[in-house]
């Protein structure tokens, strides 16, 4: 076997939590000091680094936390398409929050844990789920602009002024009902 391919195996394992199928992946890992202290002060955020890879995440913590003084523990992994908007759609939630560490050594710092990114990504990953499922229904039975409400609705739009037609046109959809 492959080393990348034992890397990647073994990565699924370890991981604490893992959400999603896609090609790429977002991760999120911490220093074990880090979360036992902040479980002594009855704290359930503590220090993850969260970041985006298209390589084994494994190797991205090797890279990233190889100066700490115990072994990193890969907490998150997301597998995601398109990586890139996924990393900053979940930095923009944690720093809406306040949790992103300004004081941190470099970036992508959060005050978080494993369960919170799941259940984060989790829910959009549903929401878009669902969106789909109701794009789907609205084409079989011709309601263009509820497809087009729904799609405002998962994109985060919803409240937005804009026009649904250039909402549809943005993302390769149809006003013409599908028989």
């Amino acid at each position: 076997m492959p080393i990348d391919a034992e890397l990647e195996e073994e990565a699924a394992l370890d991981a604490e939590v893992i959400v999603g199928d896609g090609a790429e992946t977002i991760y999120g890992w911490y220093i074990p000091a880090c979360r036992a202290l902040a479980e002594l002060k009855g704290e359930s955020r503590f220090p993850v680094k969260v970041g985006r890879t298209i390589r084994n995440p494994l190797q991205r913590i090797r890279e990233s936390g190889g100066m700490a003084p115990e072994m990193a523990v890969l907490g998150f992994v997301a597998r995601v398409d398109d990586a890139g908007n996924w990393e900053r759609w979940i930095h923009a939630e944690l720093g809406f929050f306040a949790l992103k560490i300004e004081t941190a050594v470099g970036n992508d710092w959060y005050r978080t844990s494993p369960e919170e990114l799941g259940s984060l990504v989790s829910a959009k990953l549903a929401t878009i789920e669902a969106a789909q499922r109701a794009k789907h229904r609205a084409w079989r039975s011709g309601q263009a602009s509820t497809l087009a409400q729904m799609a405002a609705v998962a994109l985060g739009l919803a409240g937005k002024r804009l026009r649904y037609q250039d909402l549809i046109a943005d993302n390769g959809l149809s006003l013409r009902a599908r028989s």
